[in-house]
């Protein structure tokens, strides 16, 4: 996406440029994540350059600071445990006073750079060619007249602020954020801030929906690449429920794939148009078209070759199973809301299947308790029992208290229906452990 690509050329930009040590990164909360990710890129393709990344909130100066002292040092832990490990000699560790020493939160942050800096290897003309990077970008600030004061503290200031001549600017380069209007940047501007430049960064969905549109549109990407544009922007159509034009987006990519032989994101067109159906309460209709998009998956011709499932004639795609897990999963429900419950148990049951290929334990989860719903829905309580066992098990050990909740009140109503007080009262028991586990798991 050309707003990620670009993202990262600003971001390369500044820490390669010799004249700022700061970048003020203006955005929401919800960007902040997509900015680290791509400095972690950055990083990866930056072989000699030492890089920290915090997104820990931000309460106030002094806690965060010595957030930040802490996870170099525990990063620094990590390292010399490799290095010790290939028998190389051990580094150098950071100094007591930067977790132990009453220090001003930017003298323990430029106390860690320092440090950092000293394992920067140098050219032969002195030159500096290697960066300390420090991404301090908290996903939320607390007080931002306070998080303001902490950004200053590392801007140079005309009088009367001292003017500080370290050496740490010279190869140190600090992302940190702003508020989306610049608050933070235009105060540092009206008081002829030197050394910080900024930098907006706008990842919301209406952002990204108007960079895919032109990719969409623009002749001189490739058309599968423009495809991709006009897959991303149908799922964006069907979350703000725009479902016509999501369904019209899906069936032109159904006719493009089709052309290219690509099954597989044929029937993954076809589960968006079951989606919008399902939506807009057709369920019949939808059904169909997740039958449809089930038959074309099983039908995707392995181009490796690999040996069929058990009970099957041919062997299966192998990025089939993805594509049928979700496939199934739209359609279990479906069934289940037309009550047909023994279509709705099989989709269900070869569903938990298909998520232990993948390796999904929660799809597992949600298709064990969906089987069995069906089961009790057939007039089988001790089939359903089985199933919901099962799911218990695997929620309680992959700790997904969500599920693990919503299983147990099934159990626990099956108890108390069948009037077996023992019985009953443990499920009780537990549920109520697993509601507590949930609710911390959210806080």
């Amino acid at each position: 996406m050309r707003r990620l690509t670009e993202l990262r050329a600003h971001c390369e930009e500044f820490i390669w440029q010799p004249d700022d040590h700061v970048l003020l990164v203006a955005s929401a909360d919800g960007d902040i994540p997509y900015v680290l990710k791509v400095i972690e890129q950055v990083e990866g393709a930056d072989e000699a350059s030492l890089y920290v990344m915090i997104a820990d909130e931000y309460l106030d100066a002094d806690t965060y600071a010595r957030t930040i002292a802490g996870r170099c040092v525990q990063l620094y832990e990590v390292v010399a445990d490799e290095r010790a490990s290939r028998k190389e000699p051990p580094l150098e560790p950071f100094p007591k006073a930067l977790t132990e020493a009453k220090l001003s939160p930017r003298e323990r942050i430029v106390m860690a750079i320092e440090h950092l800096g000293k394992r920067l290897p140098k050219t032969e003309d002195g030159a500096e060619d290697h960066r300390v990077v420090f991404a301090l970008l908290p996903l939320v600030v607390h007080d931002w007249a306070d998080y303001a004061g902490f950004v200053a503290d590392f801007a140079r200031l005309p009088p009367p602020a001292p003017q500080r001549t370290e050496p740490w600017p010279a190869y140190a380069r600090i992302f940190l954020r702003d508020q989306r209007e610049h608050t933070i940047g235009g105060a540092l501007e009206r008081r002829k801030a030197q050394g910080v430049l900024a930098m907006d960064v706008d990842i919301s969905t209406d952002a990204v929906a108007g960079d895919l549109a032109q990719d969409a549109v623009d002749p001189a990407i490739p058309v599968a690449q423009r495809m991709q544009a006009v897959l991303q922007l149908a799922h964006i159509d069907l979350s703000y429920k725009r479902f016509d034009e999501a369904a019209k987006k899906f069936a032109l990519l159904f006719e493009y794939y089709g052309r290219a032989d690509a099954a597989l994101m044929q029937a993954m067109c076809l589960q968006g148009v079951g989606d919008c159906l399902r939506m807009v309460d057709q369920p019949a209709q939808a059904l169909v078209r997740y039958q449809q998009g089930l038959a074309l998956g099983l039908a995707a011709k392995s181009p490796l070759p690999i040996a069929p499932l058990p009970g099957a004639t041919e062997p299966m795609h192998p990025n089939a199973p993805p594509v049928l897990l979700n496939l199934l999963l739209a359609a279990a429900p479906v069934c289940m809301a037309l009550r047909q419950y023994d279509d709705a148990r099989s989709y269900y049951a070869d569903a938990s299947k298909l998520a232990a290929k993948c390796m999904n334990p929660y799809a597992a989860c949600d298709a064990l308790q969906g089987e069995g719903d069906a089961e009790r829905a057939l007039g089988k309580p001790k089939e359903a029992l089985v199933v919901w066992r099962d799911c218990e098990t695997i929620a309680e050990k992959y700790a997904y208290y969500d599920r693990l909740v919503t299983v147990l009140e099934r159990i626990h109503a099956l108890y108390t229906e069948a009037r077996v007080r023992k019985e009953a009262d443990d499920a009780f028991t537990k549920l109520q452990g697993a509601k507590l586990l949930q609710k911390k798991g959210h806080a």
